[in-house]
């Protein structure tokens, strides 16, 4: 089984999780969205996004871009690479987007701190898979000694971002979606993923 195998149901009871729904964003400070990432969405609004794809590069894209060119002395994002955690019990396969804290590398590298999943339509149905994938960073870290407190993830078909977060076994899922519509929100808890350590 890899990641993509997994219901946020099996991930809880393989795994032993504990979940909750809490608020992870309280008062996040929004960030202005560069011109160029507005006028690269505006574009991509005359491109047909009907495809897990196409939402992928037109949308999530430039929003991680811009993202990791802010905080590019800090961290590096990494797009399909594959996640070898523990094959055996599944928690392997690619990733859409890794974040990792070790900035300007070129091979994935510890710590891992956060993952995003894209998706074509609703976000809620591949929560256990994002779920897996921070199952699998957390042991990815633990094997190279570095036991970062939390892992955060998110399910986005870049209309909507459902974020999620690890902290050892409790899974806490965020009980209010960001939208992008309001950039300046979702800019903000990317930044906030980012700095909290």
């Amino acid at each position: 089984m890899a990641y993509s195998k997994y219901t946020l149901e099996e991930v809880e009871q393989v795994f032993s999780l504990g979940e909750k729904t809490e608020s992870l964003f309280d008062n996040v400070q929004g960030i202005s969205p560069t011109g160029w990432l507005l006028e690269t969405l505006q574009k991509a609004q005359f491109m047909p996004t009907k495809s897990e794809k196409a939402r992928s590069e037109l949308i999530i894209t430039p929003i991680l871009l811009t993202i990791a060119e802010m905080n590019k002395e800090t961290i590096t994002i990494f797009s399909g690479e594959n996640l070898e955690a523990d094959i055996e019990k599944g928690l392997n396969g690619e990733c859409d987007y890794i974040l990792s804290r070790n900035p300007k590398s070129f091979s994935l590298k510890a710590p891992i701190f956060g993952l995003v999943e894209a998706k074509q339509n609703i976000v809620e149905n591949s929560m256990g898979q994002c779920a897996a994938q921070m199952l699998g960073a957390q042991i990815f870290n633990q094997k190279r000694g570095n036991n970062i407190t939390k892992i955060y993830g998110c399910v986005s078909n870049g209309d909507v971002w459902q974020f999620l977060k690890l902290v050892q076994n409790e899974l806490s899922i965020d009980t209010k979606k960001c939208y992008i519509d309001n950039l300046s929100e979702l800019l903000g808890v990317l930044q906030y993923i980012i700095n909290d350590k």
